[in-house]
């Protein structure tokens, strides 16, 4: 977004270059140029009101509108402020009242500057650097052509020398000095507005020129400059991909800044028609700057480096014809089918892992799907089979820990543990529980449905995980038989665990084999026939129909609970590429089943929705989507029969599937009449379905400095509630569910109070707030609340403890204190209310019976 404003920004820079230029053509010479250095005094002051008032405006926590009016006005505003300095003797000549609107302007630029210094707001990030690179290159070359050839030369030798390093390996650029370091950095940050001031002044010397072949040389310099520094931009965007640099945007950024102020002063220094060179310059070279930035992140380096292999192996190829051989080593290619080695786009530095011989060739590179993902040796062309060791597969090791991925260390992806709260007065009186298991390396799972067991698991330093099932009625373990192995990061089991309709319990460990357990006994059995292959995970299931969809590394699959037979989904594949999702939703009772693909890599070849016969696995329908992000295509869930919810990718969308073609509805827009952006404007979002019921509830949060409200969609009565409540929400929906939306401007008090909303009435009427007490201090803002509707009491957790409350009142029926350290708990109540569950990230797990 911010480089679409920054587009923008051009329209200011040109509306005020050309208020310029009517004034400076309004008079004669020297009182044309009087009456500019006015109109650039006030100019300049308005610009800096507008940023003043901008940041009055703007509320704690936030940068909007800031940031918005910071963007848009910063190139006009470093513009002015270049042609104030360049144009400063003329204050000398002028009288008293004009040098007193000029010592304001400094003073208020002054004091915006330093009141600012090092906050949120960081003006002096952009207005002081860009004023400065674009005053100083002008008064270097700004007078003599030749002074801007010999400056645009040394500019271009610098950029040469620039991409020349940060090309290079990163263990190779840490500087031997301190102060090389600071060099390039200034280097860095300032070489590309100083390229594109030079540029500018090689035009404005150009048209200038009086002979045809100086201005020429000089057209074709700035030519040269502004497409290498382009160039540049488009490679350091494409590479930041791969490590989640800034480079391109460094590059960019104070280019297309400093580009508009000085088509402004091109405009004012030229005369006739030459002066709208300037203002096409104005407009033209940040379009181009930003433009090459956005193009540089939306490709695919993954792809440009499979386009580079398969232009190698078509070469291999002409040189197996020709020599009956395959080469030794890729240099031998450039004597006669390729002028130069394409290297991959996949880790800076880093070249081809090539293996060749008689009649076979692996061509490979170490490559990560996404920056922060563990490197491995991927195979993009090969032919025949190798007679030996690749050395490359030796190398494995050392580039694992050349290129680190906190993926790979489960300690590095674990906050540490917060220190413990000072107790309240009623933890401090309350019942003290020792955890089932205890240690920073628990696992769960989730209730039978009939709430007999619960899953628990605990993994060994090894990383193999022993699972228990914890009995709901007498709160005693018992083990299950044998050790499974899990994803690193793996805490909850969701998409490892199923239950089945006759009680037992089915596994998907990370080796892909499924296993069908009956609880408390020895037995265990693998369930998959050998010609499956392996399960990678479980997408999703329908508890009411006993079916469930897995997913292989190729296939998706249906397994039936109730006669354990396999059904895969002909006609749909999953996404074949690492840290890439596709989402799933089961129908209740299993009819049809809906999954989303994502197409490609990315976001930009968008999805696929399949509607499946939950019976055959047959596709019904298919159905392009343009929802998607780069890692996942939208969630999916069902609303009624023929109602899809797409969430996720920038959007929130339902999808009328009764018509042809389905029929997309904007949530925000169109239900609720908002214009609010779902990825930047919302707290949050959520949905409730009452499937017998026929209808649903839509919730969504607003976060915008204008707009806090909660807002309720009801499709049974098409009515929307908009509430605007500074307390903290607590809605109840008609099937007993609950859900809480805290006011994310609060903090905890002694009492946690909740205004509570009944969906099945007329707002929160016949309800007095609900207030509990007990939980503060805390280490975490929001109260983990449950409603235990069997019961019709709410629990409440944190790090002082676990409480049981009445309903509606609140009064504290029990509170639990518990041992041991970790986090604050995830509670998960039994379905018939006999127990919750309290299990903490980093600690253990407990069993409280329930009343």
């Amino acid at each position: 977004m911010l480089s679409y404003l920054h587009q923008i920004a051009v329209l200011p820079a040109l509306l005020i270059a050309l208020g310029g230029l009517l004034v400076l053509r309004s008079a004669e010479t020297e009182r044309a140029q009087r009456r500019f250095m006015l109109y650039l005094l006030v100019v300049a002051g308005v610009l800096l009101l507008a940023l003043f008032v901008a940041i009055q405006l703007t509320p704690e926590q936030d940068n909007r509108p800031f940031r918005q009016m910071m963007t848009i006005t910063t190139p006009a505003l470093i513009g002015v402020l270049a042609l104030i300095i360049l144009y400063g003797k003329q204050i000398i000549t002028m009288g008293r009242a004009t040098q007193l609107l000029a010592l304001l302007l400094t003073a208020g630029l002054a004091g915006i500057l330093v009141a600012h210094w090092n906050t949120r707001f960081a003006l002096a990030y952009l207005i002081l650097p860009g004023l400065f690179v674009l005053v100083l290159g002008w008064a270097i070359g700004g007078r003599s052509r030749k002074a801007a050839v010999v400056l645009g030369i040394l500019l271009l030798l610098g950029l040469l020398g620039l991409n020349a390093i940060i090309n290079a390996n990163n263990w190779e650029l840490a500087p031997q000095f301190r102060w090389m370091g600071v060099i390039f950095l200034a280097a860095f940050y300032s070489l590309p507005g100083l390229i594109v001031v030079g540029a500018a002044m090689l035009l404005s010397h150009s048209l200038a020129s009086r002979g045809r072949r100086p201005a020429l040389l000089s057209l074709f310099l700035m030519v040269l400059l502004l497409a290498y520094l382009a160039y540049s931009i488009y490679w350091a965007s494409v590479w930041d991909q791969t490590s989640d640099g800034l480079g391109g945007l460094a590059l960019s950024q104070p280019a297309a800044v400093v580009a508009a102020g000085a088509g402004m002063i091109v405009a004012t220094k030229l005369y006739g028609w030459r002066r709208g060179t300037g203002l096409l310059f104005a407009i033209l070279i940040p379009l181009l700057l930003l433009g090459s930035f956005e193009r540089g992140w939306q490709v695919s380096y993954h792809d440009i480096t499979q386009t580079r292999a398969e232009r190698i192996a078509a070469a291999l190829g002409d040189y197996f014809q020709r020599e009956g051989t395959y080469p030794r080593a890729l240099d031998s290619l450039r004597q006669r089918d390729l002028l130069r080695i394409p290297q991959p786009v996949e880790l800076r530095g880093e070249t081809w892992c090539y293996q060749g011989g008689d009649d076979f060739y692996r061509l490979g590179a170490f490559s990560r799907e996404f920056f922060s993902m563990p490197v491995e040796l991927q195979v993009f062309a090969a032919e025949g089979e190798p007679d030996s060791v690749w050395a490359c597969e030796g190398q494995i090791a050392a580039m694992k820990e050349r290129y680190y991925s906190p993926m790979e260390d489960p300690g590095a992806m674990r906050p540490p543990v917060p220190t413990p709260m000072p107790p309240s007065r009623i933890a401090q009186e309350a019942e003290a529980i020792s955890p089932l298991l205890e240690g920073d390396d628990i696992v769960w799972g989730s209730w039978s449905p009939d709430s007999t067991y619960f899953l628990l698991g605990q993994r060994d330093s090894a990383g193999d995980v022993t699972f228990s099932l914890l009995d709901g009625q007498s709160g005693e373990l018992c083990a299950v038989p044998g050790t499974y192995s899990l994803p690193p990061l793996t805490v909850n089991l969701r998409e490892h665990h199923a239950w089945l309709p006759d009680g037992q319990l089915l596994l998907v460990d990370a080796d892909g084999q499924v296993t069908i357990l009956a609880p408390c006994t020895p037995e265990a059995r693998t369930i998959m026939p050998e010609a499956m292959g392996s399960m990678v995970e479980i997408m999703a299931q329908d508890e009411e129909g006993g079916r469930i969809l897995l997913k292989s590394a190729n296939e998706f699959w249906i397994l039936s609970g109730r006669t354990l037979t396999w059904q895969p989904v002909p006609g749909a594949t999953p996404n074949p590429y690492d840290a890439h999702w596709d989402n799933a939703a089961w129908q209740p009772g299993g009819e049809e089943l809906a999954i989303t693909r994502l197409n490609g890599r990315d976001a930009s070849d968008g999805s696929t929705l399949y509607i499946i016969d939950g019976d055959t696995g047959e596709i019904i329908r298919s159905v392009p989507l343009a929802e998607a992000s780069d890692q996942s295509a939208p969630r999916v869930d069902w609303l009624s029969p023929q109602d899809l919810m797409l969430s996720g990718g920038g959007v929130l969308h339902i999808l009328d599937l009764s018509a042809d073609p389905p029929q997309s509805t904007d949530v925000l827009a169109e239900i609720f009449g908002l214009d609010l952006d779902f990825s930047d404007e919302l707290w949050g979002h959520g949905w409730e379905v009452d499937w017998r019921g026929g209808h649903y509830i839509l919730t969504v949060r607003a976060n915008h400095p204008r707009n806090q409200s909660l807002y309720l969609y009801d499709s049974a009565e098409g009515r929307i509630d908009d509430i605007d409540e500074e307390a903290n929400l607590l809605l109840f929906y008609p099937g007993g569910q609950m859900e809480q939306w805290a006011n994310t401007g609060s903090e905890a008090s002694q009492l946690d109070e909740f205004v509570v909303i009944d969906m099945a009435a007329e707002g929160s009427a016949g309800y007095p707030q609900l207030a509990i007490a007990g939980h503060t201090p805390r280490d975490y803002p929001m109260l983990n609340l449950v409603f235990v509707d069997e019961l019709g009491l709410l629990a409440a957790a944190s790090s002082q403890g676990i409480s049981l409350h009445a309903f509606p009142g609140g009064e504290t029926i029990k509170f639990w204190r518990l041992e041991g350290g970790g986090f604050s708990p995830y509670l998960r109540p039994a379905p018939d209310g006999s127990a919750l569950v309290a299990v903490r990230d980093q600690g253990g797990a407990y069993w409280i019976p329930l009343p």
